[in-house]
């Protein structure tokens, strides 16, 4: 579960966040913990993602356990992303009685809407997700969600 959390923070797709290892892990000169990762795209490329505070210690744990990868199966060893899909996301899945709908990539988008929802601004969410575009925000990863709309409504005078 804590794995699907972080991933829910960092918003790395699956196969990038199962490849992140001790190295991608920095502490800056400022003491800001950060991530560096990601493959698919220019823009995702080698991105920085700092780590929220509320998985700090998940992933300075991780890191601290010395395995191939940050998140590893317990034996240290990296796994595939259909290794993580089979023994670790879908158990956690029917653990907390959520169906197969949800994916590794749900994740992605719960970051990016809750990212929207804090009102965090359009370049920041596309350099998090690793997009140009933040059309490509809208249209497959941020879901308005009525508490949202509801805030914007508010808003009017």
């Amino acid at each position: 579960m804590d794995y699907i959390y972080a991933m829910c923070y960092l918003n790395f797709r699956v196969s990038e966040f199962l490849e992140l290892t001790s190295d991608d892990y920095i502490i800056t000169d400022e003491g800001i913990p950060i991530l560096t990762g990601g493959k698919k795209t220019a823009a995702g490329k080698n991105r920085i993602v700092p780590i929220h505070p509320k998985i700090q210690l998940i992933v300075k744990s991780c890191a601290e356990q010395n395995g191939e990868t940050i998140f590893c199966r317990k034996d240290g060893k990296s796994m595939n992303k259909d290794y993580f899909r089979k023994y670790c996301f879908y158990p956690a899945m029917d653990a907390i009685g959520l169906d197969h709908t949800y994916t590794p990539h749900s994740c992605r988008r719960t970051f990016s809407t809750r990212m929207s929802a804090a009102g965090a601004r359009q370049e920041d969410i596309i350099a998090l997700m690793g997009h140009t575009d933040f059309d490509v925000d809208v249209e497959h990863y941020i879901l308005q969600e009525v508490k949202t709309l509801y805030g914007a409504v508010k808003k009017m005078a």
